[in-house]
């Protein structure tokens, strides 16, 4: 990998996976943290049906688009949770901890160009990447990432669970930016859904901008469970028109009753009971190349909440894939 590497990688850090172990087990690995073994991504990948979680430790966009910061310490305190909740996992996946990329100065843009590099590496050898976020600026680099790795002709779709459009314009990159820069430089490629969208989370402009990029977007009030055949339907339809997907979940999106812990926190999100099974309908399409979980700010949470949600959305969503 590139030299511009060096000085933003951090091997992983083996003592945040630990747990209980089950006596019951004969001898099974039942739990994250007997599943999951460090990578170090720069010494070399692996090859077959391996899963890597990858964190981000950056909130400069964040901090750029006026938000909380605290993000960059969000991938480590979701590891934690994840260590010792049971797996339900096959024994052909592996499971590994890819480490962190870092943010050592204000340079975003230099931090962006390490993300795509890593995922394009993770892609070419066949891995399914876990993002840990971060804030939700990381979406640029990794769908950059992504289409380095499936070539120029592939329909890639963004599904995006979220309170916020992030289609803002801006001479700076920041958390806001980053689906108008995919729709920028992939002119008449750009295939968005937004799930969860809230119309106070976003100006008339925003969505007036959404309607002329042609973005699929489902309103908060109609991304709840009573509507799940409409929801289904639309996932259906978008699913059957792109190549593979990009699944990016912003805590955001949740309600605030259920994930304190985010940048910018709203009480009238969606919740598990309606994500839960819109993650599965996603993973179990075999389209899902890649998704990443962002925004979780644990300075905020209350009683590790939000990041005991961000791992169980994470576990069901590897456990639900094809």
């Amino acid at each position: 990998m590139s030299d511009i590497v060096q000085g933003r990688y951090a091997a992983p850090d083996t003592s945040l996976w630990s747990g209980r172990i089950d006596t019951e087990a004969n001898g099974e690995t039942w739990y994250w943290h007997q599943r999951v073994k460090p990578l170090d991504v720069l010494a070399g990948l692996p090859n077959g049906k391996n899963i890597v979680l990858l964190g981000c430790c950056i909130d400069e966009g964040v901090i750029r688009n006026q938000g909380r910061a605290g993000a960059a310490q969000g991938p480590d305190a979701i590891r934690k949770i994840l260590a010792p909740l049971p797996h339900h996992l096959g024994k052909e996946y592996f499971l590994w901890d890819g480490g962190n990329i870092l943010q050592p100065d204000r340079d975003l843009e230099k931090s962006h160009e390490v993300i795509q590099q890593i995922v394009t590496e993770l892609l070419n050898h066949k891995c399914f990447p876990v993002i840990l976020g971060g804030g939700h600026d990381i979406a640029y680099p990794h769908y950059q990432g992504i289409k380095t790795a499936t070539g120029a002709s592939s329909r890639i779709g963004i599904i995006n669970l979220d309170a916020h459009l992030d289609l803002r314009h801006h001479p700076i990159r920041n958390s806001g930016t980053p689906f108008y820069q995919i729709a920028r430089n992939h002119p008449g490629e750009f295939h968005y859904l937004c799930l969860g969208i809230q119309r106070f989370s976003n100006t008339p402009f925003h969505f007036q901008r959404a309607k002329e990029l042609g973005v699929r977007i489902l309103m908060a009030e109609d991304f709840q469970l009573i509507y799940w055949e409409n929801i289904e339907r639309v996932l259906r339809e978008f699913m059957d028109s792109v190549d593979v997907v990009y699944l990016t979940i912003d805590m955001d999106g949740f309600a605030s009753s259920v994930a304190p812990g985010v940048s910018a926190p709203s009480p009238c999100g969606f919740t598990p009971e309606v994500v839960l099974p819109a993650l599965k309908k996603i993973a179990s399409s075999g389209k899902l190349m890649s998704m990443d979980v962002v925004e979780y700010n644990p300075e905020f949470d209350i009683d590790h909440r939000t990041a005991r949600l961000a791992a169980r959305v994470i576990a069901h969503t590897i456990a639900s894939k094809d």
